[in-house]
């Protein structure tokens, strides 16, 4: 990759080879010839656009089942579902 400046699109398409390779992001800055902080400062940047800062919520009843909501899939879990178990979910669908 040329030196200087790279475009948003260049870092995703980069990035998501990174996900796929297996290798570590230090490896791929080095074949890439980026400065590992760069890659690794837009990795963080794409992140946080990527993820939604703030959810909007809305109680219908406190017995009711949970619905999490992200993009097309909705995940319900039942009432009365153990609160680590639950929240386990959470970070898995967030991981994604």
């Amino acid at each position: 990759m040329p030196r200087g400046r790279w475009s948003e699109q260049q870092m995703r398409e980069l990035l998501r080879e990174h996900e796929t390779s297996g290798t570590t992001l230090k490896s791929l800055a080095a074949a890439a010839e980026i400065p590992y902080s760069t890659l690794s400062w837009w990795r963080t940047r794409l992140r946080r656009a990527e993820s939604p800062r703030f959810v909007p919520v809305r109680v219908q009843d406190e017995a009711a089942a949970v619905e999490i909501v992200v993009g097309d899939v909705v995940v319900r879990v039942p009432a009365g579902t153990d609160a680590a178990a639950t929240a386990r979910l959470v970070r898995a669908i967030a991981a994604c």
